[in-house]
């Protein structure tokens, strides 16, 4: 079983384990009638990060920032707590060119990827960004070659520049209503894209967008659209 597969089992049996515990009403550890209970409250346990994977600190001072690939050589990430702190953001060019990873899991607590922070990862083929992530930068999965889907979560509201350039393996993409803008060559030369539907919150389409999408034999764009940027 893979490591990625094996934290998300760990997890939904937490999460299992503590639904089951939720339905019992007890009391120095024998059932009662009196619906108290005075077993302590716990969190699901965090899921720590990969050996090796590079970290800095938040200026906050209670998060960390995923840096880099630092001595990891594991081909499934897990970004997880850092020092039994969460991990917020995911840097810029974290893993540019590691084409070595093959998953990556990102946690709930990760709110931004940077700029390049999965370009050249030619061995990924697929990834689930969790709904807590607004941000996306750019060229954020740029050639990420072997790349065959992905859902971006509701509270992204634009995806950059060269987002998805190069994603040639890409047949599907899910853009939720929070989008209100398509970058520059965002999906430019995913030839494997066959169809997509672009939600009524869109307003613009920048230049290239869709460029050299040589499979895509339709498109519904909304009304909401304003600007289509040249050779989209």
């Amino acid at each position: 079983m893979s490591k990625i597969m094996k934290v998300l089992v760990a997890l939904f049996c937490v999460v299992l384990m503590s639904l089951v515990f939720a339905g019992c009403d007890v009391n120095n550890g024998t059932a009662t009638d009196s619906g108290e209970t005075n077993l302590p409250e716990t969190d699901i346990p965090a899921v720590s990060s990969s050996a090796g994977l590079a970290f800095k600190l938040n200026k906050d001072g209670q998060s960390y920032t995923c840096t880099g690939i630092g001595t990891c050589t594991d081909t499934e990430i897990v970004i997880g707590t850092y020092n039994d702190l969460p991990v917020t953001n995911i840097g810029g060019s974290a893993f540019f060119e590691q084409a070595h990873i093959t998953g990556i899991y990102i946690p709930d607590s990760v709110t931004s990827i940077g700029e390049l922070t999965f370009y050249g990862c030619t061995s990924l083929t697929s990834i689930t960004i969790p709904n807590s992530v607004t941000s996306i930068s750019a060229s954020a999965f740029r050639d990420c070659s072997l790349l065959t889907s992905i859902t971006i979560p509701d509270g992204v509201t634009s995806i950059s520049d060269n987002a998805f350039y190069g994603c040639t393996s890409l047949t599907s993409v899910t853009i939720p209503d929070s989008v209100t803008s398509i970058g520059n060559a965002a999906f430019y030369g995913c030839t494997s894209l066959t169809s997509i539907t672009i939600p009524n919150s869109v307003t613009s389409i920048g230049d290239e967008a869709f460029s050299g999408c040589s499979a895509l034999t339709s498109i519904t764009i909304p009304n909401s659209v304003t600007s289509i940027g040249d050779e989209a």
